[in-house]
Formats: C-alpha cells, sequence, structure tokens
C-alpha cells in the first residue's frame, strides 16, 4: 500500500496535535486556563470543551455536517484509524462515547427529522447532553437478542 502525501500530512498534524496535550487531565468543575490553540498543556479542561477542540480540528465527529455541530468531512475508515492511532500512542484521552454519540447520532442523522437533529446532535456531541438506554425484561436482562415481549 502507498502512503500518499495527505495520509502522511494527517499522521504529522495528529501527533504534533498530540504532543501539544499530551498532558491534559480532566474535571467538569474546570474552567479552561489555556487557549484551545495553544498555551500550556499542563492544565485542566473541562471534557465537554475537549470535545469541541476535537471536532474543530477533525479529529472527532469528522463525518457529521457542520450544521449539526460535527466537522463536516468526508466518511475516511483510514483517516480515522490514523487519529486513533495516533491518539493512542501518546495515550490521549478519546472523546466521551456512549449511547448517543454511539448510537443516537448516526440513528438521527440516517433516520431523523431535521428538527430532531438541529435539537439533539450538536448538544450530544459536544457533551452537553448525555444519553442512555434502558430496558430488561425476566430471561433477557439488557441482552435485546433475548427479549420476547412485544408490544
Amino acid at each position: 500500500m502507498t502512503i500518499t502525501k495527505n495520509i502522511k500530512v494527517l499522521r504529522k498534524k495528529s501527533q504534533d496535535f498530540c504532543k501539544q496535550y499530551k498532558d491534559i487531565s480532566f474535571s467538569d468543575r474546570a474552567k479552561i486556563p489555556f487557549s484551545a490553540k495553544g498555551g500550556s498543556n499542563k492544565n485542566t479542561i473541562k471534557r465537554s470543551d475537549w470535545q469541541k477542540i476535537l471536532i474543530e480540528k477533525g479529529y472527532f465527529a469528522r463525518s457529521v455536517p457542520k450544521k449539526y455541530g460535527g466537522y463536516g468531512g468526508e466518511t475516511d475508515i483510514l483517516k480515522s484509524r490514523i487519529i486513533a492511532s495516533e491518539f493512542s500512542k501518546f495515550k490521549i484521552p478519546t472523546p466521551m462515547g456512549g449511547q448517543g454519540i454511539d448510537m443516537l447520532v448516526p440513528t438521527l442523522l440516517e433516520l431523523g427529522t431535521e428538527q430532531q437533529k438541529e435539537k439533539y446532535i450538536k448538544p450530544t456531541l459536544h457533551g452537553e447532553m448525555i444519553w442512555c438506554q434502558g430496558y430488561s425484561e425476566p430471561n433477557a436482562g439488557s441482552d435485546l437478542a433475548f427479549i420476547t415481549n412485544k408490544s
């Protein structure tokens, strides 16, 4: 496989970003004591603000349209894997995942009304809205494959 110039640039850009933020720590009570565009690396940042930085720089929510709070880039598995690989090497915290980001956002993008997309996607991506799902039944617990009740 030939590594294109764009891939090399993305890897270098990702490495530089990771070096800048390698000592970052989180607190949901923190005020950002440094500029997201540079400054001291040894400070504390709120997780929701970290999400926003990652989106702004193109390291998270890459293929979610800008109008819904994403980066607005193309879907590219190779680029996503390169970013994930560099974040892993530098032990950079990844974005919060979970039900909202991993399940709700893709579902809304595919099937949601325009009103639902505008109301829920951006605050979910930016860590301002947290989602969960709850379900249970005898003999199944939370394993959807074993649910037998019908409505």
